[in-house]
């Protein structure tokens, strides 16, 4: 038996995209073969507009990269745009 959250859908309209919670955040870790290591970390920094933060580092290397991702969209009527703003 499947759990409902399995269960086949039959309304087949548009369907709302998974809203983070505030502060949620996800991390992961990498190990080269040349034993150098690397680090990933993003935050839902804002719901409303919705906005992560992003951090990447991997010091071995000299490499640091952060950042803003800030969604967009438009409504045009009979259809909607959605996009990724970039600073």
């Amino acid at each position: 038996m499947l759990p409902l959250s399995h269960a086949p859908d039959l309304n087949k309209g548009v369907k709302k995209p998974l809203n983070p919670i505030l502060g949620e955040h996800f991390t992961c870790k990498w190990k080269f073969k040349d034993g150098a290591e690397a680090l990933y970390l993003a935050e839902q920094v804002s719901h409303h507009p919705p906005m992560s933060a992003y951090f990447y580092m991997s010091p071995e290397y000299h490499i640091r990269i952060d950042g803003l991702l800030k969604p967009r969209s438009k409504f045009l009527g009979n259809r909607y745009v959605f996009g990724v703003t970039r600073n």
